[in-house]
């Protein structure tokens, strides 16, 4: 897309978005070495990938206009999802030599999750094009919370993540625009508010005043698991995951809040997050595989270098020669290998 006609705004939301992916990613080894990265990393894992959710669902009301899927949009997510299944699996067998890495493309490897279930999502739409806004998010709530009873979905297809995270996407794909564009014009003092509920939470989690199990926020896990691992009892699960679409909405208001609303020095790099989100996982399991942060980050110089390190290869991977492979298979037409099988 022609940078003249990109929205800044929502270039901005998904730049910083991504850096706070891999952040999350990065620190995750880290966060048991000070309450205060522990914090960082769970505030971070508390809304950033329900945000990308709503940006992807507000994104995605054409692409079930008229009751009719987008087909191309699906099969290039697929086309995504399918090319990067299979490098994982050879990455992760051949060069980390893990003996129980999945041979199945109906197991996302990883973070490779949020594809599945945006090919889900982009399904499911058709059949909820034609009802109420007020319906629709009334449906995803009720499929989020009791998805959470089945103890037999696990990670296939990621079907528990798909529909408890559910709700985040429907919330963006039923906001109207013109809500939108309001919320785009409120002023300062309605930005600083927002940034003192986001610090706030902050200050919640790091206090113990929010004690969310991070297993509500983070996995594909059934109330009865939670319940077994945490200690609390199934209903306190439940009841923490209705608090955790409550709490998650509320930060990605005040996000969507406070970010900047022109165009800035990273403004070009959100229109590439996608494939920022596909290659930091090598890095990741690398780095997983081999100890990097557990071995190395033990002090305050460490982690902030640490942060430095994963700002700088969020930009890396931000740049348009690791985004080819992906254009390459966006040019990729369903329609005219269709008509090529037809003649």
């Amino acid at each position: 897309m022609d940078t003249k006609t990109r929205d800044y705004y929502f270039d901005n939301a998904k730049f910083i978005l991504i850096i706070l992916v891999v952040m999350a990613h990065g620190i995750s080894k880290a966060e048991g070495w000070n309450p205060v990265v522990t914090t960082i990393w769970t505030f971070i894992n508390m809304f950033h990938m329900p945000a990308f959710l709503f940006i992807s669902g507000y994104f995605s009301k054409k692409a079930a206009a008229g009751g009719r899927a987008d087909v191309q949009k699906l099969f290039t997510y697929m086309l995504y999802y399918a090319v990067a299944q299979i490098v994982s699996v050879l990455f992760d067998h051949f060069v980390l030599h893990d003996p129980e890495v999945t041979k199945s493309m109906l197991y996302a490897m990883s973070s490779l999750w949020f594809l599945q279930i945006i090919i889900v999502y982009h399904t499911l739409l058709p059949f909820l094009a034609g009802l109420k806004n007020s319906a629709v998010m009334i449906i995803s709530l009720a499929a989020g919370m009791l998805i959470g009873f089945d103890a037999a979905v696990g990670h296939f297809l990621s079907i528990h993540r798909a529909f408890a995270f559910m709700p985040f996407f429907i919330a963006g794909y039923v906001f109207s625009p013109e809500l939108m564009a309001k919320a785009r014009q409120t002023g300062a003092a309605v930005r600083i508010g927002a940034g003192a509920f986001l610090a706030a939470v902050f200050a919640a989690i790091h206090f113990k005043l929010l004690n969310m199990p991070d297993m509500v926020f983070t996995g594909p896990f059934n109330y009865y698991r939670i319940a077994e691992d945490t200690g609390i009892a199934w209903y306190s699960a439940a009841m923490w995951r209705a608090a955790h679409y409550v709490i998650a909405g509320l930060m990605i208001a005040a996000f969507m809040l406070v970010i900047p609303r022109g165009k800035t020095f990273f403004s070009r790099f959100g229109a590439r997050t996608l494939s920022v989100y596909i290659l930091h996982r090598f890095l990741y399991v690398t780095s997983l595989e081999f100890g990097w942060v557990k071995n190395n980050v033990n002090s305050w110089g460490s982690f902030i270098l640490l942060v430095l390190i994963i700002i700088a290869v969020t930009f890396i991977l931000s740049l348009k020669p690791f985004d080819i492979p992906f254009k390459a298979l966006r040019s990729i037409k369903l329609d005219r290998i269709l008509n090529k099988e037809g003649k």
